[in-house]
């Protein structure tokens, strides 16, 4: 057994090794790293054809794509963030997150804003109009046949990959309100859970994974940057509840609920339409299921109100702790704390790894490696391995902060093992001197 777990854990480093490193300075950070003028973007791209809901004519679905032009780029693979819009599912379209695109773009990610297929029955977008509009079956549709446009999206930018060098292992997905809905629905929503609640769909629509086109699904979704999003139920959120989220809502939205209410239900009498569970209750699923969730909760009676430039700054932090392995969960009143990944110890440019509760400072060190156990009970068992798997320090502790000397070892990359009765975290470590 010991042979085995050993194994398991060298080929978790030789995947570390040799993947693609993206906790860089200055890169995916709260600021931008390029201009507006060094951002390249190619418009009106075909993504996927698909029937119109009404109709049979078959809509073709485009998308623009923003990334840092070769001049600038010295990455051979870059994460991409997919943007949906909002609009109650009846209006809108890509230029609305265009943006948001340029800005995570001149941050170093490739980005694509997309259209998707819009329309039901409520032919008027105002809230007053949709409250008594009862053709709930129709939005449940819209909401459907976006999720397969989203989808579709994501199948062929992986298909591109190569073109527009996106690295398939680090998707995110986000969107404004119903876009966010979007792309939840797409992040943690199975068709099997959507057979369970709209029977009726698989079979009239189609499957959420074959509207479009034909590219096969192969790419990662790494993490939801959601902007007064909710699903359909969060239990839906059971089988991708490790995909880190980080969301803003505003408390008292009435388009959307930030917990639990029926949307568009702004006279608070308006029960046409159907219940969805908003981004409090979405974080708090995330934090029960241990996994690295923000809320950033603004208390007002508005929708999607909170500055673009705050969602930007903190949407971007969160995502760059994904990036560096270093996520931690935290809820705060939208506004109230600084956009500073430096206060997060990335504006060093020095890798700042937590992972799951274990901090480890500074890396690279020189001499004295600090490692601090915030979320682990009990005694711990630290081994240091080098990177042919030598075990290079081991010791036990009980205590929260712990030192190692490393002073003695040679330069180089060395793995940490924290193990505890609960979870073994794994973290990589560097000596420079």
């Amino acid at each position: 057994m010991k042979r085995i777990l050993l194994s398991a854990f060298f080929s978790t480093f030789v995947c570390l090794l040799f993947s693609q490193n993206y906790c860089i300075k200055n890169r995916f950070s709260n600021t931008p790293l390029f201009s507006d003028a060094q951002i390249q973007k190619d418009s009106n791209i075909v993504f996927a054809v698909a029937k119109h809901w009404n109709s049979t004519v078959m809509d073709s679905l485009r998308m623009d794509i923003y990334y840092p032009n070769a001049s600038v780029e010295t990455l051979p693979k870059r994460p991409l963030i997919v943007f949906a819009f909002g609009g109650g599912f009846l209006e809108g379209n890509r230029f609305d997150m265009a943006y948001f695109c340029k800005e995570f773009a001149k941050r170093g990610y490739v980005t694509a804003t997309i259209d998707y297929r819009i329309g039901w029955n409520c032919l008027n977008g105002t809230a007053a109009a949709l409250c008594l509009c009862n053709d709930y079956i129709g939005m449940y549709n819209a909401t459907y046949r976006a999720m397969q446009d989203f989808n579709a999206s994501l199948r062929f930018l992986s298909y591109k990959s190569a073109q527009y060098k996106i690295d398939t292992n680090f998707v995110f997905v986000s969107g404004g309100s119903a876009g966010s809905i979007t792309a939840m629905n797409a992040a943690f929503t199975s068709q099997q859970e959507i057979d369970a609640k709209l029977s009726w769909v698989h079979s009239q629509l189609g499957s959420i994974d074959s509207s479009g086109n034909t590219y096969p699904k192969n790419y990662k979704t790494k993490g939801v940057l959601d902007f007064c999003g909710a699903v359909y139920d969060t239990s839906f959120m059971n089988g991708n509840a490790d995909i880190p989220i980080v969301s803003f809502h505003d408390s008292a939205d009435c388009v959307v609920p930030a917990y639990r209410g029926y949307i568009i239900n702004c006279t608070g009498n308006c029960y046409n339409l159907f219940p969805m569970e908003g981004s409090a209750l979405i974080y708090a699923k995330a934090i029960k299921s241990g996994t690295c969730a923000e809320l950033n909760i603004n208390p007002a009676a508005t929708h999607c109100g909170s500055n673009q430039q705050y969602v930007i700054k903190n949407g971007a932090c969160f995502l760059k702790r994904v990036l560096c392995n270093s996520c931690s969960s935290a809820r705060y009143k939208d506004e109230s704390k600084p956009a500073s990944c430096d206060s997060m110890g990335f504006g060093s440019g020095i890798e700042n790894p937590f992972s799951r509760g274990v901090a480890v400072y500074p890396n690279p060190t020189q001499s004295i490696l600090n490692i601090e156990l915030q979320e682990v009970q009990g005694t711990v068992s630290l081994s240091l391995y080098d990177i042919n798997g030598r075990l290079s320090i081991q010791k036990q502790a009980t205590q929260k902060s712990i030192s190692l000397d490393v002073s003695n070892l040679s330069n180089g990359v060395y793995f940490l093992s924290v193990q505890s009765k609960e979870q073994i975290s794994t973290v990589r470590v560097i000596i420079q001197r």
